[in-house]
């Protein structure tokens, strides 16, 4: 990828990561473009989710080094949001859509400060944008598991971040609820805005982002989609077992862009 900082959004080098005595991940560097949609792939325990924690200091990593905009990373927590996996969430906290959402606001206060009514509306317009106005009331633990992870994508989206990590975002989702985080994806994307996606669905990649990262404890290749997602690659991530025939069956189209809202 292009290594020119002043167009990273985001760049990791020599990161290693240990669980116990294992490797998860292997002296892993990669910069990524700001204003991209990127998806991480690989195969289970290949180091997808830790990568992302890792870069966002929720696990710890052995190596390595990340700077956001050529900025260290801990002075630009305000410009980042994080989509969690939803098995990593207790749903059973007595919280509602509306408070989750306007803890995406809590960055903009500073000590003893209370949310004011511009982040209420920041909270309640970040709701109507992924479908769940006339939900804010609604306990979470009320909620299918698409409003769930819409809950969540509404929470990001009132950081007003300008790089958003997703964990697994279409995880257990409903065709509509996958076509209602695309499109806000793609609002995303066309206020200049980067996100960094864990997707574990290989048939959508080509159908959703501009660039992936394909991981297996190292980094294999990084780059636009059309010259990175490959039978070369995903073998060297998946095994000589991995059978590619899901990248002819998607047909003559599979390369053409999810449909931006108009």
């Amino acid at each position: 990828m292009n290594s020119n900082t002043s167009n990273l959004a985001l760049s990791i080098r020599h990161l290693s990561v240990m669980y116990d005595d294992k490797v998860v991940l292997k002296n892993v560097s990669l910069d990524i473009e700001k204003g991209k949609l990127l998806a991480i792939v690989g195969p289970n325990g290949a180091g997808k989710s830790t990568l992302v924690k890792a870069v966002l200091g929720i696990v710890p990593s052995v190596t390595g080094s990340f700077s956001i905009f050529g900025n260290h990373i801990d002075k630009m927590r305000k410009n980042i949001a994080y989509m969690p996996q939803r098995e990593n969430i207790d749903w059973d906290f007595p919280v509602n859509v509306f408070d989750v959402v306007l803890m995406g606001t809590y960055g903009d206060l500073g000590w003893f400060k209370r949310t004011s009514s511009l982040h209420k509306q920041r909270a309640m317009d970040s709701i109507r944008a992924v479908g769940l106005e006339g939900f804010e009331n609604r306990q979470i633990s009320e909620l299918s598991g698409g409003q769930q992870q819409r809950t969540f994508l509404a929470r990001a989206l009132a950081q007003n971040a300008d790089v958003y990590f997703m964990d697994e975002p279409f995880a257990g989702v409903d065709i509509a609820t996958e076509n209602t985080i695309m499109s806000t994806l793609y609002h995303i994307k066309k206020e200049g805005k980067t996100v960094i996606a864990v997707h574990h669905n290989l048939d959508t990649v080509q159908k959703y982002f501009d660039d992936v990262v394909i991981i297996n404890e190292n980094l294999i290749a990084s780059g636009d989609v059309s010259s990175v997602l490959n039978t070369t690659n995903l073998t060297k991530a998946y095994g000589k077992n991995f059978h590619s025939s899901y990248l002819k069956s998607l047909g003559p189209d599979s390369c053409a862009p999810f449909p931006s809202p108009s």
